[in-house]
């Protein structure tokens, strides 16, 4: 059992086993109380603890040198082995430590290394923090985000056809039996039932217009489609006659479409949907009259896209944001309180008192928290690239690069926020408000061109922006890293690293000094 004593509580010690004579905040003595007074030929611990202090207060190094020689004498003689060890350096002298304990800098790493490895090998639900959480996000993530919207319903009103279950009679044109009579002209029938045999959504009908519509303000229903009673007459009438046809011709060729656009996702997704199965229909039909299929479309050529695929998934344009923002937050809730938790365990005073620097401390943490980080970044990569197809046309061995980087920035802010913050609570608000703005400014869930110029400003001031911009244009665009768009990425990340590294050691030192 050892006993600290300060200048209370003296009386109360003399039955412990070994105490310690400590004086602010610097440790004078550490042995059995007997040895104590045999060693200073005093009576009691109050004349050993004057003697020190006073010692403490009027010597220079060579009289503490003379002071330890002759109390490890005294003690060697009644024990014939070094009972006392005179703590006379002040804790923050860490040379004078370093000296006393005669430990190299390697050993010292060494023992940090497996006490911080042996910490996370006995923390499960660390394990499983570390191990478990990107599997669940990155999956999660990839199975809700970019899929499109099942389960919708759409109230129909068609006037054309009284009885709706004729409607499956109408099936895809087909084009080996065209709807061309002999004088060269066309015959249009039951076009929108055709129509809707090539929507996917289910439908629900109706024989009121306000009815339906009534089914959309009550959500039963996404959108409502009207055709009117000659629908698909009307429509032969309005390319026939072209410019000469009337308003009524004109309106009554017309589908009406009214959508729920609350949801706005979906109601672009409806949008898309029935505008191209109406593109769809219009060029059956000009396949079955044997005229061009060019005459139905849109006066406007999309060709191929020159970065990209058309109808690409959501989550492909989110993923690199997902990937740098998800490691980075990951390594940041690594470390961000694993300083606080020391130094409210002991542990950090303890490591200073036997020698160990403030730097040494923070490099061993950052080494053990980095083979932790990089064994998420793995399961993410893996997850991402191979079990999801993240499609990527630039050089992996960039990709990898980037994202280690962008984790170790993650780690290096962790670190930031643990030596700033004095408790574990105003810790994870730190942590926890800064999530949210990198999220939304940083592009992972819309464009930066999106955001007012100010806004921009600030987003591209942020650890994170500039290199999902980067990592965006690697996937997408194939871009190396002699590109200005992706080294500027790179840049960014390490003079973050930098800066949060520097300020980690400058607040450490800090707070070394005034203890």
């Amino acid at each position: 059992m050892t006993v600290v004593i300060t200048t209370h509580y003296i009386e109360e010690a003399k039955e412990a086993d070994v105490i310690g004579l400590m004086r602010g905040g610097k440790l004078l003595a550490e042995r059995p109380p007997q040895q104590l007074m045999s060693a200073f030929n005093s009576s009691n611990l109050e004349e050993v603890f004057l003697t020190l202090s006073k010692k403490q207060e009027e010597a220079d190094t060579d009289i503490r040198s003379t002071l330890a020689d002759t109390l490890l004498d005294s003690i060697m003689e009644q024990e014939k082995e070094p009972q006392v060890i005179p703590h006379i350096d002040t804790i923050s002298s860490e040379q004078g430590n370093r000296r006393k304990f005669h430990t190299s800098s390697s050993q010292r790493m060494r023992a940090l290394l497996i006490k911080n490895f042996n910490r996370i090998s006995r923390h499960l639900g660390g394990l499983f923090f570390i191990f478990g959480f990107p599997v669940l996000e990155v999956v999660i993530f990839f199975l809700a985000i970019g899929g499109d919207p099942k389960g919708l319903k759409l109230a129909v009103v068609d006037e054309e056809l009284g009885n709706f279950t004729s409607c499956m009679q109408y099936s895809f044109f087909n084009p080996t039996e065209p709807i061309l009579h002999k004088d060269e002209t066309c015959d249009f029938h039951g076009l929108s039932c055709n129509y809707l045999n090539r929507i996917n959504q289910s439908k629900e009908y109706y024989h009121d217009v306000e009815k339906a519509i009534e089914s959309v303000k009550k959500g039963a229903t996404v959108g409502m489609l009207h055709f009117h009673r000659n629908f698909s007459r009307q429509l032969q009438l309005r390319l026939d006659d072209g410019k000469d046809a009337s308003n009524t011709t004109i309106e009554e060729s017309e589908l009406g479409v009214h959508l729920d656009m609350s949801n706005r996702q979906i109601g672009f997704f409806l949008e898309k949907n029935l505008l191209q199965a109406y593109l769809d229909l219009a060029q059956d039909v000009m396949r079955a009259c044997n005229q061009s299929t060019k005459l139905a479309q849109v006066p406007m050529q999309f060709n191929d896209p020159v970065y990209g695929v058309n109808d690409e998934n959501y989550a492909v344009f989110m993923a690199p944001g997902l990937i740098m923002s998800l490691i980075f937050f990951l390594a940041t809730s690594l470390t961000s309180s694993i300083l606080i938790t020391e130094r409210n365990e002991g542990v950090w005073d303890r490591s200073i008192v036997a020698g160990v620097t403030t730097t040494e401390i923070l490099i061993a943490h950052i080494i053990s928290q980095m083979v932790c980080m990089l064994m998420q970044m793995t399961i993410i990569l893996i997850l991402a690239f191979w079990a999801f197809d993240v499609p990527c046309v630039g050089n992996m061995v960039t990709v990898t690069v980037m994202v280690g980087l962008q984790g170790f920035c993650g780690m290096c802010f962790g670190f930031l926020v643990s030596t700033t913050c004095d408790n574990l609570t105003t810790a994870n608000y730190f942590s926890l408000g800064s999530f949210y703005p990198y999220i939304f400014l940083c592009g992972m869930l819309w464009p930066l061109e999106g955001m007012p110029e100010l806004l921009r400003v600030v987003a591209f001031c942020l650890p994170g922006t500039v290199p999902i911009v980067s990592m965006h244009d690697i996937l997408r665009r194939g871009k190396s890293i002699l590109d200005s768009q992706v080294y500027s990425g790179f840049l960014i990340t390490i003079l973050w690293i930098l800066l949060e590294c520097g300020f980690c050691i400058f607040i450490l030192k800090l707070k070394s000094k005034k203890t």
